[in-house]
């Protein structure tokens, strides 16, 4: 069980995500034709988000950060976790295979991306536009060479946008609602 610390940063990391999850729940039951649906964007951008302050609370629960948080520490659980399992991994250098270190890698790629040297060799596939699979790529930045490969369809993306809501948000409706926040 998840819960963070009633403190200022506890509020607004719990609450926020809490929110991203219900954002992402009310788009998937908007009627939106697929030549205007943008889900790949909005899951891409509330991934980054989630994966971020999932960093931040293992550094606080580690001990490493600013605050205290208790929180069921995940980050040292072997795959197969939230749907992600060694089948999705295409290369990981480290051989560590921790759904911490999965998902600070993948939070790493997205915050701090390489520029694609071989054009487009890594572009998602894409049924009628709509991107079905995305695929992680870390480098290392002095050779180029792919030191970390994931590959997600979709739906494990989906899947991960709400498991990490869920976590993260913890208690969050309880906090938002003694602090005064609506939903």
């Amino acid at each position: 069980m998840s819960k963070y610390e009633v403190n200022l940063y506890g509020k607004i990391y719990s609450d926020f995500a809490y929110r991203l999850g219900v954002i992402a729940k009310q788009y998937d039951s908007l009627q939106i034709e697929d030549e205007y649906k943008y889900e790949s964007a909005l899951y891409i951008c509330i991934l980054q988000n989630l994966l971020t302050q999932f960093n931040e609370v293992k550094k606080w629960a580690t001990g490493r950060g600013r605050g205290t948080f208790e929180v069921e520490p995940i980050w040292d659980e072997e795959l197969p976790f939230w749907g992600i399992d060694s089948s999705d991994i295409r290369v990981c250098n480290e051989g560590n295979l921790k759904i911490g270190c999965i998902l600070d890698k993948i939070r790493d790629i997205l915050s701090h991306p390489l520029p694609v040297k071989n054009g487009n060799e890594y572009i998602s596939d894409s049924d009628l536009g709509k991107i079905v699979s995305y695929s992680f790529i870390g480098r290392n930045r002095q050779t180029g060479e792919i030191e970390f490969q994931v590959t997600l369809s979709s739906q494990k993306v989906k899947d991960l946008v709400a498991n990490l809501s869920s976590y993260l948000s913890g208690n969050a409706k309880k906090i938002t609602e003694r602090i005064g926040v609506s939903e």
